[in-house]
This record gives structure tokens, C-alpha cells and sequence, in this order.
């Protein structure tokens, strides 16, 4: 479920926008994804290793948004794709 978010930043679009079935939606396009990349680099959690964070989601995605939740402190199942509403609301993605 879609959060409605806080003023300026990105609504949490819920778990299934970040998959396909059972994996991560890897190919699928959406200025999300550049919003998120780059506060993920903003934090110190970007993956991106030759490439800057486009609009095409792709796994220095996902291993970036790993990255920043271990670096929250989550731990086990939780600490995997895709992103939760708590976590995505910590990580204040900007509105697209």
C-alpha cells in the first residue's frame, strides 16, 4: 500500500512497484529510481560503480538499497529488496 508521504518528498509506492513477482523488477523504468539512487549515493550507500543512478532500475539498485539498510541496522529477511515503508521514509527520496 501507497503512502501519501510528506510534503516535498517521494510517497512510498509500496512493495509490488519494486517487483516482478518474486523478484526485484529489474528493466523497469521510473524517475523513482534516480530519486532513490541518488539519496542512496547521498548517504553512503550507492552501488553505482560505473554508471550513475538512472531511471532504469538495475541490481547496483537494489545492492545500494541492501546496503543502506544494513547501514540502518536491519538485520535478516528484512534487510532485503524491496524497500519498506519505514526504511523508504527514512531515506527521504525527493518528489518526482
Amino acid at each position: 500500500m501507497a503512502s501519501s508521504g510528506m510534503p516535498g518528498r517521494q510517497p512510498y509506492p509500496g512493495a509490488s512497484f519494486f517487483m516482478n513477482g518474486t523478484r526485484p523488477a529489474i528493466g523497469k523504468r521510473s524517475r523513482v529510481f534516480t530519486a532513490m539512487g541518488e539519496r542512496l549515493v547521498a548517504v553512503g550507500c550507492g552501488q553505482f560503480q560505473e554508471e550513475t543512478p538512472g531511471p532504469v532500475l538495475t541490481p547496483a539498485h537494489v545492492e545500494s538499497y541492501e546496503e543502506y539498510l544494513r547501514q540502518l541496522g536491519v538485520t535478516g529477511l528484512p534487510s532485503k529488496w524491496p524497500p519498506g515503508r519505514t526504511s523508504w521514509d527514512r531515506l527521504r527520496v525527493r518528489k518526482v
